[in-house]
């Protein structure tokens, strides 16, 4: 049984799963064995059937995309393609963080805007670490 967590990448299904590897966890050997297939309910129910594909494979397990949708399959269009629950976080960049910042403490000197650490581009002040 394979169990899928979110936030990680296909590839590792993909290089151990989808191309035909899928027992190598019970130290199988890759040659002969036959690719991956789309299994179960929730495949079905997904419309999910056949061989694993590796697009079909990233849209669902990276981008969380609907297979359902019509434009599920045309990788243009992906962001048109409704998803499937949870969708992933968007953590700030360090630009956005110390925007926050800076709007948070408008008349704030130069000297306290650099003493934050962080500048507008990412980088540390001198002599902070």
């Amino acid at each position: 049984m394979l169990t899928i967590s979110s936030g990680h990448s296909a590839d590792y299904l993909l290089d151990a799963v989808a191309t035909g590897r899928e027992n190598y966890y019970t130290g199988a050997v890759a040659a002969g064995e036959p690719p991956g297939r789309w299994y179960g309910k929730g495949a079905e129910e997904l419309g999910l059937t056949g061989l694993v594909d590796a697009q079909d494979m990233r849209a669902v397990y990276e981008h969380y995309l609907d297979p359902r949708d019509p434009n599920f399959r045309d990788i243009e269009r992906w962001d048109e393609v409704a998803t499937l629950g949870h969708t992933g976080r968007k953590y700030q960049t360090v630009e956005e963080i110390y925007q926050c910042s800076l709007d948070a403490e408008p008349y704030a000197d130069a000297e306290r805007r650099d003493a934050r650490g962080v500048r507008s581009s990412g980088s540390q002040s001198p002599g902070r670490r």
